[in-house]
């Protein structure tokens, strides 16, 4: 006998857009009954924690705070001493998590047990009084400290003992505050005589022509300085520099290098140093120069608008003569006031992130504007505001971040506007580079002229590097 065949499994194509609608269609009305359902209960258990009517729950949640406090400041005596990698650190969050809530199921199963009420309290009485909670302030700072000079103080030192050359990356917005006397007093008393210092003005697409050239004439006195514009794209296109060019600036950098190395005739290759200020543009210089000499090699340091990119030494090998090192930017505030802080925040070298008041550093960043003439009513052209009535500092900048809110419809609840979520478009736009800014370099008088370098010794160092001709 013939066996039957198998039938086949094959639908219509209309059948099966049938059965994918009716099955959409059931899924969609049963996540809406889910919805409607006011007994669905989340899969994820949730804490109940120490209960309100437990008497001693402050004292328990003190302590608490005050171990995690002491776990954060073993923490971080580890991590400046090098002895902390990040599987510790998972393994510390995972035991402090885990105990702190076994701590608490055991106090909550305490309190709800009314028999061993009397021991309970026998073991209180041993706690003595509940521990203070650290200084918010103080903690912030010492962190700030640790990762700002400590964790990368080392870091430093290397750079500038191995280098023959460091090239001192200076924003072009803002060299006299991307700019510090101690690196350079640093620099200039390391053991080493023959090492040399240059100035490098970065982004100088972001400036007008007129304020490059006080600037370039102004650091002139102190030391060696050549202008730069590491990135290639269009920048300002208000800001025109003809003569300018991002190509014609590194090669005018790598000219000076290379004319430096062969008048030295040194037996090994020369070692160039890169430091400065976070998100000054170090690794963009170093990827320039390297794109320009191996005519189009893909860059080898990571670069962005985020201050804190490079963490750790990074030597490129440019040629057979030349070695660039890139180094983590750092931070030396001259002082520990708040103004300090919001400069270094407007500088885009900290986090607006280390801020509590957002609302400060816009106000900080509209006390800068109006130095220069004209910078603050650009700011409001940009956000098209009307100028503003009010005359004290404090007023223009609640009026400036009062209209910023209700235009970029930034309301609280009842039409309040909300000044910190004003403050911080501000400060994304400030960092972004959407809005135009720069300073004015100073005069020199008898009062700061003490801290110009010997003229003979600046001009041979240009000397050295061609830079005269440029």
């Amino acid at each position: 006998m013939v066996s039957l065949k198998k039938k086949s499994k094959r639908r219509t194509t209309r059948l099966r857009s049938r059965i994918e609608k009716k099955a959409a269609e059931s899924k969609r009305k049963q996540k809406r009954a889910d919805k409607k359902n006011p007994q669905w209960k989340s899969r994820i258990p949730k804490d109940p924690g120490i209960p309100n009517s437990f008497p001693y729950k402050d004292k328990i949640l003190a302590e608490i705070e005050e171990q995690k406090r002491i776990r954060e400041e073993e923490k971080l005596a580890r991590r400046a001493s090098g002895q902390v990698d990040a599987a510790m650190e998972e393994e510390d969050a995972v035991d402090e998590n885990g105990s702190l809530m076994i701590s608490k199921i055991a106090e909550a199963a305490q309190a709800s047990n009314p028999d061993d009420e009397e021991e309970f309290v026998m073991e209180e009485d041993n706690l003595g009084e509940a521990p203070l909670l650290v200084d918010s302030e103080s903690y912030e700072a010492s962190v700030k400290a640790d990762t700002s000079r400590k964790a990368y103080d080392k870091e430093f030192k290397k750079v500038v003992e191995a280098s023959d050359v460091i090239l001192y990356v200076l924003d072009a917005r803002d060299p006299e505050g991307t700019r510090s006397k101690d690196v350079e007093r640093q620099v200039l008393a390391s053991s080493a005589e023959e090492k040399r210092l240059i100035f490098v003005i970065n982004k100088i697409d972001l400036v007008p022509s007129e304020v490059l050239n006080k600037w370039v004439t102004y650091l002139r006195n102190f030391f060696p300085t050549i202008p730069m514009r590491s990135a290639s794209g269009s920048g300002n296109s208000n800001l025109k520099h003809q003569s300018a060019s991002a190509s014609s600036t590194i090669s005018n950098l790598l000219k000076s290098l290379k004319s430096y190395s062969a008048k030295k005739k040194l037996k090994s290759s020369l070692t160039v140093g890169v430091i400065g200020y976070p998100n000054v543009g170090k690794s963009s210089v170093i990827n320039a120069l390297v794109n320009r000499s191996a005519n189009g090699r893909s860059a080898p340091c990571p670069a962005g608008n985020v201050a804190g990119m490079t963490t750790s030494l990074r030597e490129v090998k440019l040629d057979n003569k030349l070695r660039l090192v890139d180094s983590p930017g750092i931070v030396f505030p001259s002082s520990d006031s708040k103004d300090d802080l919001y400069r270094l925040v407007m500088l885009n070298a900290v986090s607006s992130t280390k801020v509590d008041d957002p609302v400060a550093v816009a106000s900080y960043i509209l006390q800068f504007l109006s130095r220069v003439p004209g910078q603050l009513e650009r700011m409001f052209q940009r956000y098209e505001l009307p100028p503003l009535l009010n005359t004290s500092d404090i007023d223009t900048a609640t009026d400036f971040l009062v209209n910023i809110a209700r235009k970029r419809g930034r309301l609280g609840r009842g039409g309040i506007p909300n000044l910190n979520a004003a403050a911080n478009i501000v400060i994304n736009d400030w960092h972004a580079g959407r809005i135009e800014w720069w300073a004015e370099p100073e005069v020199i008088n008898e009062k700061n002229s003490s801290e110009v370098q010997d003229t003979q010794i600046v001009t041979e160092w240009a000397k050295e590097f061609d830079l005269n001709d440029f």
